[in-house]
């Protein structure tokens, strides 16, 4: 139970050191590899499962506390789509955000305000970050979420954590469920 309490912490930590990198690039945006119209292209046993695209991005090497060497860190800030792909290449879900931060070396994105997920099975999330984790296939936040489904309209305070492609998911701090059909939706 502590190792759990201590990784939570350690993971707002991490969310707030981000959200900050990010605010202070947004106001001054730093020097480094900049492009327009990125493509990112995820594969995992040659299958590609999900495709991230940026409208701006400025790369760059930054040397993160703790580790050995620099870590090429992207800074998306336009506007960003992440599609999941199934095995026939269509998309079953997608995320949209305003703007984020994509640690390439390690494939994680923290994809962050007006985050919006849709899934193939009509469900969809809001929420103002989200965290994904390609090599674990995992998306996952500590901030409030809302999550709609075809019969429910759930809002989760202490975040939760979903499989990549939002077929499952767990809330933390459900805070009410309604059915669709009470609240009009």
């Amino acid at each position: 139970m502590l190792w759990l309490v201590l990784a939570l912490l350690f993971a707002c930590e991490e969310n707030k050191e981000d959200r900050e990198k990010l605010d202070a690039f947004l106001e001054e945006p730093e020097t480094g590899v900049e492009s327009f119209g990125v493509e990112y292209i995820f594969s995992d046993s040659a299958n590609v499962n999900a495709q991230m695209f940026a409208t701006h991005v400025v790369e760059k090497e930054e040397l993160l506390e703790g580790e050995p060497k620099g870590k090429m860190v992207h800074y998306l800030d336009q506007g960003i789509r992440l599609n999941f792909l199934n095995l026939r290449g269509q998309v079953y879900s997608y995320i949209e955000a305003d703007s984020g931060i994509f640690y390439r070396d390690d494939n994680i994105a923290r994809l962050i305000g007006n985050v919006y997920l849709k899934n193939h099975k009509g469900e969809s999330l809001s929420t103002e970050e989200l965290n994904w984790n390609q090599e674990k296939d995992s998306i996952f936040t500590d901030k409030l979420v809302h999550i709609v489904t075809p019969d429910k309209d759930i809002t989760g305070k202490e975040g939760l954590k979903a499989k990549g492609d939002f077929s499952s998911y767990s809330i933390y701090g459900i805070v009410g469920e309604v059915e669709a059909e009470e609240a009009g939706l």
